[in-house]
């Protein structure tokens, strides 16, 4: 198979003939990709670690199963070993998007033509959706998931969708930077609680973020807005920082409210950095491909202490739910017209990769996501 690996800092190479993955228990579904979009961990991965020269890239996938396999054979459908009774009505043929491990090892990655996963993780894809849209609904969506609902203990399952103006006084939650990936995957979940969002995004992405459902949007690059927010008072009782810089954590740190909170930022913080108000506001940052069920001792140079094996066993558990095909929450969602793919720009991966990265680099991919497709 095709497949698109890191070859030296800031540059990739495409392999023709790279081996194709072999199925297991915990990696039971092939998928044939036909579209991956990009997440930064695949820019700066070609940099950094956990990027290493050989290692596969890419994350996001949307595809049609190719191979299922269960107790050492290969099916057509999956069943269970206990009932016998079909797990859910997966097939080969079947239109699938997801999340894998990638730029971490030579062995996963969906910037190729097969990837192997777990059947449990898969999202059936509405005959409404299209494929290159389809493979929006990865990494940012998952970070957002967890973010909110694992590790900040947002209520689920899901709520009737709230009406404009029918809560006085609610709490609020704060995204910021709304425009990117996970935030606007983040301001739709967050849509569905009892909450007030509030986000933080360029004003030129107003009128989108509106529909995909922020209440009240402020403008960063307007230091002005940015004073107006903290001078409202506002009843932040949660916050998720998309961005991630030391400086932006301290702005969620201080607009959470006087009662206190929790921060949850999607990149680690430097070993140095401080929490101003530590008695009053809790901050987290954690990894979503813990939420894949694997083993996460490549991630070590991530954190203090390991993250431990119960913790990604939850994480995996919790998982299934919200995804299992046409049995989980994310598959509801999208089918009930309430989760929304993203906006696409489409390049193909193994003709214009490194173009792809540099636009991300460059900061000239918010508001949109972009999908690179891999099959004529």
């Amino acid at each position: 198979m095709k497949a698109c690996l890191i070859e030296a800092p800031g540059r990739t190479r495409i392999v023709q003939y790279y081996p194709k993955p072999r199925l297991d228990q915990e990696h039971n579904a092939l998928v044939r990709v036909y579209a991956a979009a990009q997440n930064p961990p695949d820019s700066f991965s070609t940099r950094q670690d956990p990027g290493r020269p050989g290692h596969m890239m890419g994350s996001d996938f949307s595809g049609w199963v190719d191979q299922l396999l269960l107790s050492g054979e290969k099916r057509t459908t999956m069943t269970t070993e206990t009932t016998g009774k079909s797990r859910f009505d997966l097939e080969v043929g079947d239109r699938v998007c997801g999340m894998v491990l990638g730029n971490a090892s030579k062995g996963s990655g969906s910037f190729a033509e097969y990837i192997a996963t777990s059947s449990d993780l898969l999202v059936k894809v509405p005959d409404e959706i299209r494929m290159e849209e389809a493979s929006t609904f990865g990494m940012s969506l998952w970070t957002a998931i967890q973010a909110l609902h694992f590790k900040s203990n947002l209520e689920w399952p899901i709520r009737p969708p709230k009406k404009k103006g029918e809560r006085d006084q609610p709490d609020e939650i704060l995204i910021w930077g709304g425009a990117t990936s996970v935030g606007m995957f983040a301001i739709q979940l967050a849509n569905f609680s009892a909450f007030k969002v509030v986000d933080v995004a360029k004003s030129s992405h107003r009128e989108l973020l509106e529909t995909y459902g922020a209440d009240i949007i402020y403008d960063y690059s307007d230091r002005n807005s940015i004073e107006r927010l903290m001078d409202e008072n506002r009843n932040v009782a949660l916050a998720l920082d998309c961005v991630a810089s030391t400086s932006t954590v301290e702005e969620c740190i201080g607009l959470i409210r006087r009662e206190g909170g929790h921060v949850h930022h999607v990149l680690p913080m430097p070993p140095d950095f401080q929490n101003p108000r530590q008695d009053q506001v809790t901050t987290k940052f954690s990894l979503v491909h813990s939420m894949l069920g694997d083993n996460m001792s490549w991630s070590s140079y991530l954190f203090k202490e390991p993250i431990k094996e119960t913790e990604v066993r939850k994480d995996f558990e919790m998982a299934k739910k919200w995804f299992s095909f046409d049995q989980g929450y994310v598959y509801q969602l999208i089918k009930e017209k309430r989760l929304k793919q993203l906006p696409v720009k489409i390049s193909h991966v193994f003709h214009h990769t490194e173009e792809g990265l540099k636009l991300m680099d460059c900061d000239q991919l918010r508001g949109q996501k972009l999908v690179h497709i891999l099959q004529s």
